[in-house]
């Protein structure tokens, strides 16, 4: 009895197999409306490769059960043929079958009643206009006459130009009105959502001149154009007379939404200045985008349309993972831009897995779920712009405090400059009195005292300060109240440095920093372009008497320059670092070079139409005297003047970081040698 056991087992699920099938070859009966669930199962499906087969050939087709509430046989350019048994148990006879798809390459639909010979009831094409269909619904839907209490066989052919999964539903000419108005009212509630959001956006693109406002507007009507394609909206009130673009148009809203997207995420992110790795790849999402779309010129655009899923997916984890990133330091910032992506990237992720993974889920919920995600980043975006907005407020708040301190500080430096200003005319006075030596000091206080009153005024007609810094101010001073205070009270009594006491070191960047500070507003007033190479060598010579020397040669080049150039910069001969200051002034030869080293003396050249005592070169040739220095002129193959004065480098100063330094700054001393 015991091996009887498996034998009645098999004869039980032998049985129950033989029900299934004869239940599922049995029509279909029709007692309400059949949502593409209630029909797994109970539609037959063929493939034609060949695209040759027609009505009359119904009956040498192998057709084979679908399972599942969709047909797919994925991108195929081959001809699905469908076969369906209804038994009409109603009392209505006119009903729709109800395609979630807005356009197919090709499109045929047959009825039989009985064993009767399978009737025509709608054929359209790819040159088949909107207005050409039989039913004016966004979606393909055909109108069915299927008689009470008999049996009707429907035969679909169609072949799409993008995947060929398909689901279909069935319902009374009733039941679909009152589905038809939901579906309207919901999509237009979406796309009035969508475009509040653009016109929102494009608002406070006027209001604020931000970019990111308008890289948001051109996505959210990316979005929207996407979504309208999507539901067949936009063929049927943006292109009705034209079916080969709408074939074509998921392609250009599929690389809209990507490249938009992308261009929103890079402004609103500022990924090209503080997060440069993901800059190049949004950068490089937009570009891949453009070359596919392009590339349809020459290739399968059907393959296109699959690969812009997996690129749309693509980008927008990289939306989402962009914004995590900068959330780790502006949370605040980022944190809408963040929740808004995130649910994106479930949508896109949900049509990700249905046309690459093969995984059944239907089109409604496909499509519901963009239209959820729709308004979730409406919502969340809203909040962000509102984030800008308060962002922006605290911005002006801060500028308008940063004016107000600015203005104090103009106050507080135009009474040091006051106070300078006393001191300058102390020193003229004891210049007449005390000699030489502190008329050289006064002459040398008169040029940067000049260049800094044009700073200060600067400021004081723009309190927030513009370009100007004011640690370059109160560079300014300190060199100014320290030639002040060092050569007026102390210089003249201090002993002579002993031989043993090592040389002084002035870092010669430093110098032409403060050389470029003070003569720059100068030379900007009179229209000169002032130039300093920096350098980061040493030399052993006092700093204040090489800023002496410096500033008297370079206020004689912005002087006697009344256009054109000025270049200082310096330049390694092996222990020796030549200082060289160029312009495009009137020039001298080298015996007026020498005659106005003389102390008083004028080149006639000069005329009475420049102020001046003609100190400073006699200021420059008495300190290269005291150290020991060597100046003169360089050979010049234009007008102007070149001046050098040669220092001695301090040996411990040069690093081979400093000798690279210098080699570049000798090229670029020879490049611009000539004016």
């Amino acid at each position: 009895m015991k091996f009887l056991n498996p034998l009645i087992l098999s004869y039980f699920v032998l049985c129950a197999q033989t029900t299934v099938a004869l239940a599922a070859a049995a029509p279909l009966e029709m007692r309400e409306p059949l949502e593409s669930e209630r029909l797994a199962g109970h539609v037959e499906a063929w493939l034609d490769l060949s695209n040759a087969a027609t009505i009359d050939d119904i009956g040498d087709m192998p057709f084979q059960r679908v399972p599942s509430r969709s047909v797919d046989f994925g991108y195929t350019k081959g001809t699905v043929w469908l076969r369906v048994e209804l038994l009409n148990a109603t009392d209505q006879a006119d009903w729709r079958m109800h395609f979630r798809e807005n356009f197919f390459q090709h499109i045929e639909a047959h009825s039989s009643v009985g064993d009767g010979v399978p009737r025509l009831i709608e054929r359209h094409d790819g040159e088949t206009t909107f207005d050409e269909r039989l039913f004016t619904y966004p979606d393909v839907v055909i109108p069915l006459v299927l008689p009470v209490d008999q049996t009707t066989t429907i035969y679909i052919a169609y072949r799409s130009g993008g995947a060929s999964e398909t689901s279909f539903s069935l319902r009374s000419a009733e039941s679909f009105a009152m589905h038809a108005a939901t579906r309207i009212a919901k999509n237009f509630a979406y796309y009035g959502m969508m475009l509040f959001l653009a016109i929102a956006a494009t608002v406070a693109f006027l209001v604020t001149r931000l970019g990111v406002f308008a890289g948001y507007c051109v996505y959210a009507i990316a979005g929207l154009m996407f979504l309208m394609h999507a539901d067949g909206n936009a063929f049927r009130y943006l292109w009705p007379e034209w079916p080969a673009f709408n074939a074509y148009a998921s392609v250009l809203t599929g690389w809209g939404v990507i490249f938009a997207g992308s261009n929103f995420a890079r402004q609103f992110l500022q990924t090209r200045n503080r997060h440069p790795v993901f800059d190049g790849l949004l950068l490089s999402a937009m570009v891949l985008a453009t070359l596919m779309v392009a590339s349809t010129a020459v290739l399968d655009t059907q393959m296109i349309k699959k690969y812009l899923i997996m690129l749309a997916f693509v980008s927008i984890l990289l939306f989402t993972l962009a914004g995590l990133n900068a959330a780790r330091t502006r949370f605040r910032e980022v944190r809408f831009y963040v929740l808004a992506w995130t649910g994106a990237l479930i949508s896109s992720g949900i049509m990700m897995a249905r046309h690459w993974l093969g995984i059944d889920i239907s089109e409604e919920v496909q499509f519901d779920s963009m239209r959820i995600v729709t308004i979730f980043d409406a919502a969340f975006m809203g909040l962000a712009i509102l984030d800008r907005f308060n962002q922006l407020k605290q911005t002006r708040q801060q500028a308008l405090e940063s004016s107000l301190t600015a203005a104090q500080k103009s106050l507080d430096l135009s009474r040091r400059l006051q106070e300078l200003e006393e001191r300058y005319s102390v020193a003229t006075e004891l210049a007449e009195t005390r000699g030489r030596k502190l008329t050289d000091t006064a002459h040398d206080l008169r040029a940067p005292l000049h260049a800094l009153r044009l700073n200060v005024q600067a400021l004081v007609d723009d309190p927030s300060g513009g370009g100007l810094k004011a640690a370059e101010v109160e560079e300014t001073f300190t060199y100014l109240e320290t030639l002040v205070t060092e050569e007026l009270n102390a210089q003249a009594r201090r002993p002579a440095p002993q031989p043993t006491e090592p040389a002084p070191v002035a870092q010669v960047s430093a110098i032409l920093k403060r050389v470029d500070e003070m003569f720059g507003p100068d030379a900007r007033e009179k229209g000169l372009d002032l130039r300093v190479v920096s350098s980061g060598q040493g030399v052993a010579v006092p700093g204040l008497d090489l800023m002496r020397i410096v500033g008297n040669l370079v206020s004689n080049a912005v002087k006697y320059s009344d256009q054109g150039k000025i270049l200082v910069g310096a330049r390694r001969r092996g222990d020796i670092i030549r200082l060289e200051i160029h312009d495009t002034g009137a020039g001298m030869s080298e015996a007026e070079f020498r005659q106005a080293m003389a102390r008083g003396e004028r080149l006639a050249q000069e005329g009475g139409s420049i102020d001046g005592h003609g100190l400073g070169l006699n200021i420059v040739s008495e300190l290269v005297a005291k150290h020991g220095l060597n100046a003169g002129l360089l050979p010049r193959a234009t007008s102007g003047t070149s001046v050098f004065v040669e220092l001695p480098r301090a040996m411990s100063s040069a690093t081979g970081l400093e000798r690279v330094e210098f080699r570049r700054i000798q090229k670029t001393l020879d490049r611009v040698r000539v004016f």
